[in-house]
């Protein structure tokens, strides 16, 4: 969330994190969402979301509903 904040969108990769990440949720890379840089300029950027990864779901579903 601090990288998004501070303009660092771009800077973020799906191996970031590591309960949750955060992917290109788009159709494909022509899809553009509007964010701000690291200067607080407007910038357009894929959209991202935020999912669980498979390991920490897995361990869940083990831990409590097994």
């Amino acid at each position: 969330m601090d990288l998004i904040a501070l303009g660092g969108v771009n800077q973020i990769t799906a191996r970031s994190g590591e309960v949750l990440q955060i992917r290109p949720k788009a159709a494909n890379s022509r899809a553009k969402t509007e964010a701000y840089g690291a200067s607080g300029q407007p910038i357009k950027t894929l959209p991202r979301g935020f999912y669980l990864r498979a390991k920490f779901t897995s361990y869940i579903l083990d831990t409590y509903f097994v």
